[in-house]
């Protein structure tokens, strides 16, 4: 398990208290937090992984949702910003910040290989959506309606 981001000086206190939080859950042997990391780790974080869990509350567009499609990892996610929009249907979208039923969802879909395996089937669906090809004729379409 392993948490990816920055440790900008604005957030050092809230870095502080994952950490402390981490240890007092005696997870420290399984969190990972790397600060800013070069992209060749995070290819490699997302290949090594098993899920993809994302508890924040307050996103833009939130690109690793599609990185996470692309590299096959299911993806567990808090229901906030726009993320339900982003995700639309596929993965698991959750309005709970409950650390037990987070657990249990991330046990069943890391265990459950037909779960798992539903997950992702329906990633791939909405990956779709965001193909070079789908993009490029939404951008056209909106430039055509705009020169009119």
């Amino acid at each position: 398990e392993v948490g990816a981001g920055t440790f900008h000086p604005a957030v050092k206190g809230y870095t502080g208290e994952l950490n402390n939080l981490t240890a007092e859950l005696g997870l420290t042997e399984h969190v990972i937090f790397t600060g800013m990391a070069p992209q060749k780790d995070i290819t490699a974080y997302y290949r090594n992984s098993h899920i993809f869990l994302s508890m924040s509350g307050h996103e833009g567009f939130f690109v690793p949702i599609l990185e996470s499609m692309h590299f096959q990892l299911p993806i567990l996610a808090l229901g906030s910003s726009v993320v339900p929009e982003t995700m639309s249907g596929a993965g698991i979208i959750f309005n709970t910040a409950d650390p037990l039923i987070v657990a249990e969802l991330m046990e069943k879909t890391i265990t459950d290989n037909d779960f798992r395996a539903k997950i992702i089937a329906g990633q791939n669906v909405r990956l779709k959506d965001y193909s070079v090809d789908k993009i490029l004729s939404i951008f056209s379409a909106i430039i055509d309606r705009m020169l009119v």
